[in-house]
């Protein structure tokens, strides 16, 4: 696995039709404010973004941190031999708004 970097990039909060939903964007993490009080519901939203927006966009979630109702998590792309056109989603700012619109 080969990561590239959006780490060094510089995003803009996103805005959309559910902009409640993203709290910010620094570097290459997206924070989330959420409901939950109890991190063990975190789970099965996890597991949604993993399988809804990172892997059909060939995306890594990693580094989750969850801390007075906000969840961030660092995102990377993952390298492969797929041409860039069949990409869906290719800036921070796309993953925060595919986030907001599940």
């Amino acid at each position: 696995m080969k990561f590239s970097g959006l780490e060094n990039v510089e995003h803009k909060i996103v805005k959309g039709r559910n902009s409640n939903g993203v709290a910010r964007v620094v570097g290459n993490r997206v924070y989330l404010k959420v409901n939950i009080k109890d991190e063990q519901q975190l789970y099965p939203l996890v597991e949604f973004l993993q399988n809804k927006i990172a892997t059909p966009n060939n995306l890594l979630f990693d580094d989750f941190q969850f801390d007075d109702n906000q969840l961030s998590m660092r995102i990377s792309r993952l390298e492969s031999q797929k041409p860039k056109a069949e990409k869906r989603i290719d800036t921070v700012e796309g993953v925060a708004q595919a986030v907001c619109e599940c």
